[in-house]
């Protein structure tokens, strides 16, 4: 996965419409097209970059560890997971590969709780550290109690039509310096991208990243959107954009691109700014301060605040926290 690419955001009705249209392709024998896959080919030989199609890819994948999960022949099971990971050659010194990687803070926790052999049946007071965790572990959960339900017969009329029936289009982008352009035209579809993921990526554009400096200011994106959430990400970013455009009219992503960065550059949001105000946020939706003589009291009256039935004081209170130095 590459590190522009938001964390895994489909939720449990998303999940269950793929499986259901699985299920009517293979009641009635008919191959189901999930859409197109567009990749950038990787800086490792044999690697491709998921630019569009990771929400789709994730899901099947998780469906493909539930089919081998339940599938009582052992060799109908390793055929399966053949799909999932290549097994290891410890004669040859060589791990298992697997065939889909997540990014850095996804990609251990998708290996231990999904694509391990046995791995979706033990996931019971397994609830994930981040949306996108919890959100793997509810759909595995709700993927395998529907499979759970059917027979033998259609339970491996699934497996097939998954397998072998599951119809797309790739798409290989050559050239990898178009990546964040076809990610921003591209990602629109399927899942509806957040503000903060079309934010980041115009980030990224203006910022002119190299390849690993866009890798590491992505794993740094995912942490913020990690500790916050992405609808509290989104309300962070509003709030901000209220900082410096009093008027706030118009559509988010507009405003902000309009207002904000010219005034502080792309690279200058992203190093000095957004860590402070996530920080923050933290601070005024929890009310948690750090320890000082006057910590009760601003405790409190952040506290009272957050009884409004309005927001409109977030803006001022985050202005003030970061210009302090939080």
């Amino acid at each position: 996965m590459p590190p522009y690419q938001r964390s895994y955001s489909w939720g449990e009705r998303e999940a269950g419409e793929l499986l259901t249209d699985l299920l009517d392709a293979a009641e009635t024998g008919t191959p189901h097209f999930i859409g197109a896959v567009v990749l950038n080919r990787g800086t490792e030989e044999g690697l491709l970059e998921i630019v569009d199609g990771q929400q789709r890819l994730t899901t099947l994948t998780i469906l493909l560890a539930v089919l081998r999960d339940t599938e009582s022949d052992a060799a109908k099971s390793k055929e399966i997971h053949a799909l999932i990971a290549d097994e290891a050659r410890p004669m040859l010194g060589e791990a298992a590969s697997w065939r889909l990687e997540l990014n850095h803070m996804d990609g251990p926790f998708f290996r231990h709780m999904i694509q391990t052999p046995g791995a979706t049946l033990s996931l019971d007071g397994e609830s994930g550290e981040s949306d996108s965790q919890r959100r793997m572990v509810q759909n595995a959960r709700t993927l395998l109690k529907r499979v759970r339900e059917l027979s033998d017969e259609d339970r491996r009329a699934l497996a097939d039509i998954t397998i072998n029936r599951c119809a797309l289009v790739r798409v290989v982008v050559n050239d990898k310096d178009q990546g964040f352009k076809v990610f921003r035209v591209l990602n629109t579809r399927g899942k509806e991208p957040g503000a903060h993921d079309i934010i980041k990526t115009e980030l990224f554009q203006r910022s002119k990243f190299t390849t690993k400096e866009a890798a590491t200011y992505s794993e740094q994106w995912a942490e913020h959107e990690a500790v916050l959430g992405g609808s509290a990400f989104d309300d962070l970013l509003r709030q901000i954009r209220s900082i410096y455009d009093k008027s706030s009219k118009g559509e988010l992503i507009t405003g902000f691109l309009k207002n904000v960065i010219p005034k502080v550059t792309a690279r200058g949001f992203l190093d000095e700014l957004l860590p402070r105000y996530v920080e923050a946020y933290k601070i005024i939706t929890t009310a948690r301060v750090k320890e000082g003589p006057h910590a009760q009291l601003i405790s409190d009256k952040l506290n009272q605040m957050r009884a409004l039935d309005q927001t409109s004081w977030r803006a001022p209170a985050l202005k003030f926290l970061v210009e302090q130095g939080v």
